[in-house]
This record gives structure tokens, sequence and C-alpha cells, in this order.
């Protein structure tokens, strides 16, 4: 599971370590290709606008291909013991 964060001022980082936006995007694409592929929980701060988290998001959707599956990209708290969504 990878964390995914990103600050008020728009800032990404992952797991704990910040990372531009084109290496976001490579990591990103490097995770894509491992099997199993990892999964991801992305958090944000509290003042963060709307339109830099839709940014983070869009970019994820299109980089891991999530509208080219139906079910591959999940939104929701993940069960810590079967890493599945819950309901």
């Amino acid at each position: 599971m990878n964390r995914i964060s990103v600050n008020r001022f728009g800032h990404i980082y992952w797991n704990d370590h910040r990372v531009s936006d084109a290496a976001f995007t490579k990591l990103l694409e490097q995770a894509r290709k491992l099997d199993p592929e990892p999964g991801f929980y992305l958090e944000t701060e509290m003042g963060l606008p709307c339109r830099d988290l839709e940014e983070v998001r869009d970019r994820m959707n299109t980089v891991l291909d999530c509208d080219g599956e139906p079910g591959r990209c999940q939104e929701g708290l993940p069960d810590p013991t079967t890493r599945k969504f819950l309901p």
C-alpha cells in the first residue's frame, strides 16, 4: 500500500517523501507495471483547494487507467485485514 499525501499547498508526498509533479507521474507509471499492482491511499490536508485535489485524482485516474476496467479503482477506506475496500 502506497500513501499519497497532498498538503494544503498542493505539495505531493509519496510514502512521506516529497516528490515533484513529474516524479509523481513516473512513480504511478512504474507502480502500474508491477505484478501484483500495489494499492494506494490518498490523504489530503485540510485547506487544500479542490482544484488541486482534482488534479491529483485526475492524474491518478489517467495513469492508473481507472476507467479502463470496471471496478479497477475504488475510493473509500480499505479493510486493513483484507486490503479490500469496505462497502
